[in-house]
């Protein structure tokens, strides 16, 4: 798993692949209210920002990224391929995306932990449990 936590003046920094705990951990130890509240010191001053986030691209390339508005809501990007077939024959891999955008952080282990497993059917179902919300 490729880990990185995005700031709001687009510096990253990259966590070591030690595991879920570990990048839960590093989220948590992360300031980021502080980070949050840069990001709309930045945008208040129409200069070039980032929304602050940590990213989580699996080897299958599919990228669960979380980007928190308050210490408890997050806004959720999940990028992700799909198996398709063209014209019921034809297999072709297409990227989707889904886009959540008040996710309750209580629930982001629960997510990260299909994420983690590559599960990207499970990941999916969890996250649509939350589309009422956006």
């Amino acid at each position: 798993m490729n880990v990185w936590i995005q700031k709001h003046n687009f510096e990253s920094e990259e966590l070591p692949d030690s595991g879920l705990d570990a990048a839960l951990h590093a989220y948590s130890a992360f300031n980021w209210l502080i980070e949050i509240a840069s990001y709309q010191t930045s945008l208040q001053g129409k200069k070039d920002g980032c929304p602050p986030g940590i990213g989580f691209v699996h080897q299958n390339g599919d990228l669960l990224h979380f980007c928190p508005l308050s210490s408890e809501i997050s806004e959720v990007h999940y990028y992700y391929s799909f198996p398709s077939r063209f014209l019921g024959l034809f297999p072709y891999v297409s990227n989707r995306d889904f886009h959540l955008e008040d996710f309750p952080l209580c629930h982001m282990r629960d997510v990260l932990h299909s994420h983690y497993r590559g599960d990207t059917a499970l990941t999916l179902d969890k996250l649509h449990k939350f589309e009422q919300n956006s």
